[in-house]
């Protein structure tokens, strides 16, 4: 029962090494030529991305009218904890769009 326990212990041992080896290496011999991941180009978007772009900011914007609107017509303490909560997801909302509008993956997903 040794034997065994000191072979799986071996074999379990090699597959380690095999998944902690990188997949790439940092020098630069290893490169074929291949430039693709060095350099990030940035695609323009289509007009239906502008438009949807568009949609999110005015309806954030919207958003942030209603939230103050609702300040002055119903004055309450709910009313200004989710208009609060409203206005301050606005910026950070507006951020993460234009974020996922620079990135050609994620815009083609969305």
């Amino acid at each position: 029962m040794g034997v065994a326990e000191q072979m799986a212990a071996r074999a379990a041992s090699q597959r380690a090494e095999e998944l902690l080896t990188p997949l790439m290496s940092d020098d630069d011999s290893s490169s074929e030529g291949d430039d693709s991941t060095s350099t990030f180009e940035a695609a323009k978007q289509t007009p239906l991305q502008k438009l949807k772009t568009v949609a999110v900011y005015v309806l954030l914007g919207g958003g942030i009218a209603a939230s103050a609107a609702s300040f002055v017509v119903s004055p309450s303490t709910l009313v200004f904890i989710a208009g609060g909560i409203a206005i301050v997801n606005a910026p950070y909302s507006a951020f993460k769009e234009m974020k996922m509008s620079k990135i050609p993956t994620l815009r083609s997903m969305n």
